[in-house]
């Protein structure tokens, strides 16, 4: 069977082609402090000027977040399937993103769930209770939070959750039913001829610039932003839409393309009685504070969720 064509580098009849560039946001090289580098440090160009590696598989997934990472559990070891991610860790908000503070009904624990989120649960409980550093009580406590968090029933570091997600794909990636390629990112998809479904997808290496070109008969887009619908031309929006287009009661009147969720900036609270911590007022504090857009008065800090809470 002769090897696969390229769908992104194509040869005139003298053998020639365009190089081409592409420009992308390497997001783990964003400056978060002053590091002496600047906002050019994460923006990357790679130039596509040889046939990329080709690499058939039967279901590529874009993103190796939760949605990835659930997506490659779902479809099992019955078959092929390849995960990109453009950062270096799996697992999205669980790891990478840091807001490993699960965002949940009250009732997860007891009402129902899919059987692996539920594992993991279990899994992040048992970690930190194989480290011996926990009370007896802790220990003991079925429904342990480790971060004591108000707004989900289950808080806990990063560095925690990353090798159990890499443990629940492990019997995937070692039988060969899944690839993970981290710090790839797709920058290119090809449709089929007269139709929107995608044939194949461009991604490079955003250490080594080197590029991979995926044949795959289904693609499922499991990056945080959807970053393969407006390479695919997909029509899409943002923000919220008005009632009039999902029939939803409490929708508002009128679209607002600019209402998307806010910066989650998760942070961690310990309790010193009788110590005077406080720092002097920032700059800005007083605007900040007469804008009324943030209080923590209606929690109740330092002190353990009640059964009627919604977090």
């Amino acid at each position: 069977m002769p090897d696969a064509a390229s769908c992104f580098y194509v040869t005139n009849e003298k053998g020639e082609a365009a190089a081409k560039t592409y420009t992308v946001l390497d997001v783990e090289a964003v400056p978060v402090e002053e590091t002496g580098k600047t906002d050019d440090d994460c923006i990357k160009s790679f130039i596509l000027d040889r046939a990329p590696q080709i690499i058939e598989t039967d279901v590529a997934i874009a993103g190796g977040g939760m949605g990835g990472v659930a997506a490659a559990l779902a479809l099992g070891p019955e078959t092929r399937a390849i995960v990109t991610e453009e950062t270096s860790w799996l697992g999205g908000q669980l790891s990478a993103q840091g807001v490993c503070a699960l965002d949940e009904n009250k009732y997860i624990e007891t009402t129902g769930a899919c059987h692996n989120y539920l594992q993991f649960r279990q899994a992040i409980r048992k970690a930190y209770r194989d480290t011996g550093n926990l009370t007896e009580a802790a220990a003991a406590d079925p429904l342990l939070n480790p971060g004591a968090c108000w707004v989900t029933r289950l808080a806990f570091e990063p560095q925690v959750a990353l090798p159990l997600l890499d443990a629940m794909l492990a019997p995937l990636t070692k039988s060969g039913a899944l690839t993970i390629k981290k710090r790839t990112k797709v920058v290119d998809v090809a449709l089929e001829e007269g139709s929107a479904k995608i044939k194949a997808l461009l991604a490079v290496d955003l250490d080594n610039g080197i590029f991979s070109e995926i044949h795959c008969a289904s693609v499922i887009d499991a990056t945080e932003l959807g970053d393969l619908m407006p390479l695919a031309k997909v029509p899409y929006s943002t923000g919220s839409d008005s009632r009039w287009v999902t029939g939803e009661a409490f929708a508002p009147e009128s679209p607002d393309a600019e209402n998307v969720q806010d910066f989650t900036y998760p942070f961690v609270l310990d309790y010193y009685d009788g110590e005077n911590h406080t720092i002097e007022k920032p700059s800005d504090y007083e605007a900040f504070l007469s804008a009324g857009k943030f209080s923590f008065d209606s929690y109740k800090m330092f002190r353990e969720h009640d059964d009627d809470s919604t977090g």
